[in-house]
């Protein structure tokens, strides 16, 4: 198996890429993935800013947010074709842009859709184990090097590393699509040996593997004839799926409906945290959800850059008392039933 790591530094037995690398990851069989670094890749300033992160300017920020949906295709490709994801699990990686002083903090982490990575700072080095065969012999071989600088935040999968003598978990696996996803504590903060790497990385390949060979053992294959023999309730049953597997689209459909919005409303929050060009932008975005027509690019007189939002009779009217129109989103909203 091709083992890759996305890490701030090589491990003797994979091929390092970096995060923003153009190369595929598509091409190895494991992927061994420290987020912690993630915005590193992209900035190289130290200083982060109190509790608010690291600073980042706006284009930095894009360039971010382009690199994690490329990466997280990728990841989810991966797992649809039956690979691995090994993940130190991280502190939450945040930033704040620079433009304007009341800029919020923002958790990169969150833009990742292949696995929900929600997390919250924790740093230690004891560990306790809860786990079978094929996690144990991973456990026991790596036990020595790991530390963690983070705990889940919420409940996902099957959970095996615990913050000792507690129920806090640091790491957990889940089968996503027909690939896994393992969070593990970190490797490699201790002072270790390259055979300590290497025997790190041939280990979670042996893991991988033993999970292959037990997700196949557990398919059950039938000869085709069998299908035309119907079981007692197989049909409502089968009915019952389909009729739940609709909801559920329908209801991702929702979900991702309401995503889409809220990232709308927080770009409100820009009409007292932003300036400049971003300000300007919002506030066009306003007066166009009010009804106005920006005729900024038709009329404008040279060398101005002033934003030419006319008004009607009718909507001085309707101002004046107090019916303003109504927004699209408004008329989405009732579509969906989702505000009743």
């Amino acid at each position: 198996m091709r083992v890759v790591t996305l890490t701030k530094q090589s491990i003797d037995g994979a091929s390092l890429l970096p995060f923003k690398s153009n190369k595929t990851l598509l091409e190895y069989d494991i992927l061994i993935w420290d987020a912690s670094y993630l915005a590193e890749f992209y900035t190289s300033v130290q200083d982060t800013g109190g509790n608010r992160g690291s600073p980042i300017s706006q284009d930095k920020f894009e360039q971010v947010i382009q690199g994690i949906q490329r990466r997280n295709d990728e990841m989810a490709h991966m797992l649809d074709l039956g690979k691995a994801i090994l993940i130190y699990t991280p502190e939450p990686v945040t930033v704040y842009i620079t433009a304007g002083s009341n800029a919020h903090p923002i958790d990169l982490l969150s833009y990742f859709r292949f696995v929900n990575i929600q997390t919250s700072s924790l740093e230690g080095e004891g560990i306790n184990f809860r786990g079978e065969e094929p996690f144990t012999t991973f456990w026991e071989a790596n036990r020595k090097q790991f530390t963690y600088k983070a705990q889940l935040n919420t409940s996902i999968g099957k959970p095996l590393f615990y913050v000792q003598g507690t129920s806090i978990v640091l790491g957990t696996y889940l089968q996503i699509a027909n690939g896994h996803v393992i969070f593990i504590p970190r490797f490699g903060e201790k002072a270790h040996t390259s055979t300590d790497e290497e025997s790190f990385i041939n280990t979670a390949i042996k893991l991988v593997e033993e999970l292959n060979r037990s997700k196949s053992t557990n398919k059950i294959e039938l000869p085709s004839w069998s299908e035309s023999y119907i079981l007692p309730d197989e049909h409502e049953m089968q009915n019952g799926l389909q009729q739940l597997e609709v909801e559920l689209d329908t209801l991702q459909q929702r979900i991702n409906q309401l995503k889409s919005w809220i990232e709308d409303l927080k770009r409100r929050k820009l009409l007292f945290v932003g300036t400049g060009k971003q300000l300007e932008i919002e506030i066009r975005n306003v007066f166009q959800a009010l009804g106005f027509t920006d005729l900024t690019e038709t009329e404008a007189l040279p060398n101005r850059d002033d934003l030419i939002l006319p008004t009607t009779c009718a909507m001085r009217d309707a101002f004046c008392k107090n019916k303003l129109p109504v927004s699209p989103r408004e008329d989405e909203k009732e579509e969906m039933n989702l505000f009743d």
